[in-house]
């Protein structure tokens, strides 16, 4: 039986091109990835292409770049940090910059 739980993060979304990004600061590859991970290379290049993977992947993924999984994750269950941020004009945040 499926509870309330597993039906709620099922529905949630990651921002998987942000773990992509991520990894290419770090100067990571698929291959390099799926190492330090602890996921197989072609689930690492899932994600360089920016295709679905599973919660339990981001997870690992996240933890393996140092990146918080609450900060991936986007639409209505996103935290409200990244909703103030992505409401935001290009042009308020420039203003903000420059005072």
């Amino acid at each position: 039986m499926v509870t309330d739980m597993e039906q709620q993060v099922g529905k949630i979304e990651y921002d998987i091109p942000a773990l992509a990004r991520a990894a290419a600061c770090q100067a990571l590859n698929a291959k390099t990835l799926s190492e330090r991970a602890g996921i197989t290379h072609p689930t690492a290049a899932k994600i360089f292409r920016g295709q679905r993977i599973s919660a339990t992947t981001v997870g690992k993924v996240a933890s393996a770049l140092g990146v918080e999984v609450a900060d991936l994750v986007i639409g209505p269950y996103a935290s409200r940090r990244r909703r103030r941020s992505s409401r935001r004009s290009p042009a308020a945040s420039n203003r903000e910059r420059s005072e």
